[in-house]
């Protein structure tokens, strides 16, 4: 399966196009010298501990498809072709359920539904930002032209659109075009797909090493820092890996995910802070890894 993201949000700014020109006109300019300045609608300057801030009044919205993206491509971690991404069959069933949660349910534990996020901002926000807006925008304010609350939810949209990745006997299958159009699309079809698969290749080989070769790194030096991400970025590759099984036939790859699992599925980021034993066994175990599987790497990544 193949799947895309489409995010909307509501409108931010509007360019003046009449002050670049008056500002042409005034300083005798060829028409299009100068680029209209922007007036926007959700956004303020306030004081934060002292110091002026920008405020982007979107954040709320941002935030959720900011996190639904997050979601969305841990699952379906790389790209295929023209903003889709690949979507193995076993993550199929966990995407779904991040479209039930974010798209279409009414609320949520967590609070990342569409629905409860648009109330907060409707309710919360935009009155705020439309009260303050005469204020704010002084006589560039036009009533008028701000953006409506009726606008702004038509303009917010989340959307996970997931679609099977058709043979290319069925590519040529589904269109009414002559038997040597149909060789020609099948054999397009066929190039594209071999190319992403060898593409994904090479990026999950990529994705696995360069976190285990951070760890042989960290723990190799005197003095180090262990951050959460040196074992994070790691088990996420390792924990997708799976999914990918039979997209193509690589066992050193399970091989490999296997392992690091054994070892480093057990140990958390605070046992490598506080145990020197804990990070004797992650050098050593990662140094192993890291010889045993660069090879196979490398192989894909200099096909």
């Amino acid at each position: 399966m193949i799947c895309s993201l489409e995010f909307g949000l509501p409108r931010q700014a509007r360019q003046m196009k009449d002050e670049a020109k008056k500002i042409e006109e005034e300083k005798q300019a060829e028409k299009g010298t100068v680029r209209p300045p922007s007036m926007t609608y959700f956004r303020k300057k306030e004081k934060v501990k002292g110091k002026l801030v920008d405020i982007d009044g979107l954040d709320v919205l941002k935030a959720l498809q900011g996190e639904y993206k997050k979601r969305v491509h841990t699952l379906a971690r790389y790209p295929y072709s023209g903003g889709f991404y690949l979507a193995p069959a076993p993550v199929v069933a966990d995407l779904l359920k991040l479209i039930e949660q974010f798209e279409t349910a009414t609320d949520h534990p967590e609070g990342m539904t569409m629905a409860q996020t648009w109330m907060k901002w409707a309710t919360e926000v935009y009155p705020e930002y439309l009260e303050s807006a005469p204020t704010r925008m002084g006589s560039m304010f036009n009533e008028d032209d701000f953006p409506t609350l009726h606008d702004c939810k038509k303009r917010f949209r989340m959307k996970l659109t997931i679609l099977p990745l058709a043979e290319k006997d069925q590519v040529a299958r589904i269109t009414l075009i002559s038997p040597a159009h149909q060789q020609l699309l099948k054999a397009h079809a066929d190039g594209a797909q071999q190319v992403a698969i060898a593409d994904l290749k090479k990026s999950i080989w990529k994705d696995f090493m360069e976190p285990l070769q951070k760890v042989v790194e960290v723990f190799s030096k005197d003095k180090f820092k262990v951050y959460d991400s040196l074992l994070g970025n790691l088990m996420t590759v390792v924990n997708v890996i799976p999914a990918y099984k039979d997209l193509f036939n690589d066992a050193n790859l399970m091989k490999a995910a296997e392992q690091v699992k054994d070892v480093f599925g057990k140990m958390t980021t605070d046992d490598l802070r506080k145990s020197d034993e804990h990070r004797k066994v992650a050098l050593a175990q990662a140094t192993k890894l890291v010889a045993e599987f660069d090879p196979f790497a490398r192989q894909f990544s200099e096909e």
